[in-house]
């Protein structure tokens, strides 16, 4: 996938930088050129995305990442992690 296809689109969860600990991009903020390329500079290349205003169900995911306050995803409900 090109940089292009995906500029635009918004991460779904926290983009952290594994060897640093560093946020790189907060949940439901949108990916520019500018992320992108701070991404790829931490060599991280995998990530999840949408696309709020092409998916049938982005601008859904979009306020129900919003109004997901948890950030520790190990107490996010469904997960039945200790």
């Amino acid at each position: 996938m090109a940089p292009n296809d995906v500029e635009g689109g918004y991460v779904v969860a926290d983009v952290v930088d594994m060897n640093t600990g560093e946020v790189m991009i907060d949940a439901n903020s949108e990916l520019t050129a500018v992320v992108l390329s701070k991404l790829i500079e931490a060599g991280i290349s995998e990530f999840e995305i949408f696309f709020p205003e092409r998916d049938d169900v982005g601008s859904v995911i979009a306020a129900t990442i919003r109004k997901d306050a948890v950030k520790d995803q190990r107490r996010r409900v469904g997960r039945n992690l200790p």
